[in-house]
């Protein structure tokens, strides 16, 4: 079964980058989303799904989270005792379960009776952690994709649940460390306390704009060192962004973004504050208030037409973009110091140190959205040049240490 679903996943991304190969603005791939446990490691089947346990859902307010043992036997077409885990046969009809088969499980007298608890925690005598499995995994995708384009980014994320990355270890050049980021308890429980955040296994609330922020680069920062446990390479966070329907959709009810936008300040103003890269999750060109993304009860789109008012304007319908169109570093000539930006006052100040054996210039992204009248720019220890139709500040060092302000006009 393993190899059946694994080939054919491999094949289908091999299939993707023959078709890519040739766009050079595709810089690399990512691996695939998420990567979960499943079954892998489970010391004793009837202790409770550990995703679930994370997530915070049971099936029925006040009932015990599901264990891996009830989940096979619903799977078969039982329902297991102290659930409501619907009974829903997912095996082709004349087949039996795979584990059963295998003797993890039997029917006795009716019954389902679980016969070898610890079946998924070791291979023969020799215990793994979950990466050992996602990095075989990854260093097969890579490898297929590497012979298709031998200078792709594989951009790969590890299990929540073992801390182990060496295990990823591509072996290979272009790997990168790709975490995601979320600040969780707005992103599972749907409710925002402005200028507060919670710790994810905790109910202590952390309140004041500056503490928030310092949470979240606490958070960044633990995500980033995590990564190097796959060596020394980039950190890339694959998805960020913040649930717009949160409080009961308060924003839609009352077209007032101002919590959210509050929530967005001080959350990309901390990826700003690590110099992070990062991909926002995500932009649903379908997106409703009543139906959010369309997928998995999410709202997380930076566009939604039930926002668009003004049809002439390519704006209209963007979701808290005082903090999502953001001025950036787009490239570096040294290395970036600090970066940040008020969308209140529109100051962006970024520092770097120069590399004086790169020819290149420091470009910076200036967006019209946040200086429509234009900007000013000073550099100490450099010249500009300003270049407003295409959103660019270029910057080339005269000194080892260069300052870049840029306000609105």
């Amino acid at each position: 079964m393993q190899e059946w679903l694994q080939s054919h996943y491999v094949n289908a991304m091999r299939q993707v980058a023959l078709r890519l190969r040739d766009l050079n603005n595709v810089a690399g791939y990512d691996t695939y989303n998420e990567p979960g446990s499943g079954f892998l490691g489970v010391s004793d089947l009837r202790s409770p799904e550990t995703f679930m346990m994370v997530m915070g859902h049971y099936e029925a307010p006040g009932s015990p989270a599901p264990s891996y043992w009830d989940y096979m036997q619903a799977a078969s077409g039982f329902t297991p005792e102290k659930q409501t885990l619907p009974a829903n046969r997912l095996w082709a009809q004349g087949s039996e379960d795979l584990w059963r088969r295998l003797g993890v499980w039997d029917v006795v007298d009716g019954k389902p009776v679980l016969l070898k608890p610890d079946y998924f925690a070791a291979v023969g005598a020799k215990k793994h952690g979950v990466n050992f499995y996602v990095g075989a995994l990854h260093r097969r995708i890579a490898t297929a994709i590497h012979e298709i384009s031998p200078n792709a980014l594989i951009a790969q994320e590890a299990s929540a649940f073992d801390g182990n990355q060496k295990e990823l270890a591509l072996g290979a050049p272009g790997a990168i460390s790709e975490p995601h980021f979320y600040d969780a308890v707005p992103m599972l429980s749907k409710h925002y306390e402005v200028d507060t955040t919670y710790p994810i296994f905790s109910n202590k609330a952390i309140t004041g704009s500056d503490a928030v922020v310092d949470s979240y680069v606490k958070q960044i920062g633990e995500a980033k060192t995590k990564g190097q446990g796959i060596g020394q390479v980039p950190t890339w966070f694959g998805e960020v962004g913040v649930p717009y329907d949160v409080n009961d959709k308060h924003a839609y009810r009352t077209g007032d973004f101002s919590a959210l936008e509050e929530y967005a300040r001080l959350y990309y103003g901390a990826l700003d504050k690590t110099l992070s890269s990062y991909s926002i999750w995500c932009y649903s060109a379908d997106n409703s208030n009543e139906k959010g993304d369309h997928w998995n009860n999410e709202d997380y789109s930076i566009y939604s037409p039930d926002q668009r008012k003004n049809s002439a304007d390519i704006n209209s319908g963007g979701r808290a973009l005082e903090e999502v169109v953001r001025p950036y570093a787009v490239a570096t000539a040294g290395t970036p110091v600090s970066m940040e930006f008020d969308s209140k006052s529109k100051v962006f100040r970024y520092t770097y140190k120069a590399d004086k054996t790169i020819s290149a210039d420091t470009e910076i992204f200036v967006p019209q959205y946040q200086f429509p009248k234009g900007a000013t720019v000073s550099v100490d220890g450099g010249k500009f040049k300003l270049d407003l139709a295409h959103s660019r500040v270029s910057v080339s060092a005269s000194s080892d240490d260069v300052t870049i302000i840029i306000t609105a006009q």
